[in-house]
């Protein structure tokens, strides 16, 4: 009888160096799996199709200021956009103009950043003014809007407008 006592034992650690075995591994598959989780980018946000906006008109002045109108042609609230200008047609913009003035109040107005305080409504317009000095002229103005989705700047690539700047230089 002892002899059978012996062997339930062994049997017995066995199942337990299995199962010590089996709950180690699942427990190291669920720290990479957690640790992973966050290396691997998710869904990314994207602007809505009907985001549009639109330079009505700009107007530049003998102080090296230039006052722009922009109109929210879209069905969707923006809520703000990144301004850049260039003094060479088709070349990419690089000069970030100095933020003077604005019909409405911004949350916001580092050079080239506009951030509105309330979002700008479809159909409703922005006036600015502006201050560059890059070679004293101004060749192409180029706006990109932006929206707050989820508690995310969502950058609306499909809806960038460049114009060219005429009587800027």
């Amino acid at each position: 009888m002892l002899g059978n006592k012996g062997l339930n034992k062994r049997a017995v650690s066995e199942v337990v160096a299995y199962v010590l075995l089996i709950v180690i591994s699942l427990s190291i598959a669920g720290m990479i799996y957690a640790w992973l989780r966050f290396y691997v980018p998710g869904q990314e946000q994207k602007c809505p199709d009907n985001v549009a906006i639109v330079i009505k008109e700009h107007l530049c002045t003998a102080e090296k200021n230039i006052n722009i109108t922009l109109q929210n042609k879209g069905l969707f609230n923006l809520s703000g956009f990144y301004i850049y200008m260039s003094n060479e047609t088709g070349a990419l913009p690089i000069l970030e103009p100095a933020f003077k003035s604005s019909s409405r109040t911004l949350s916001n107005s580092e050079r080239g950043y506009m951030l509105f305080e309330s979002p700008l409504l479809p159909g409703e317009e922005f006036n600015m003014a502006l201050s560059y000095s890059l070679n004293n002229r101004i060749e192409e103005i180029e706006i990109e809007p932006f929206r707050w989705q989820d508690k995310k700047v969502v950058l609306c690539r499909d809806a960038i407008i460049r114009e060219k700047a005429q009587g800027c230089g």
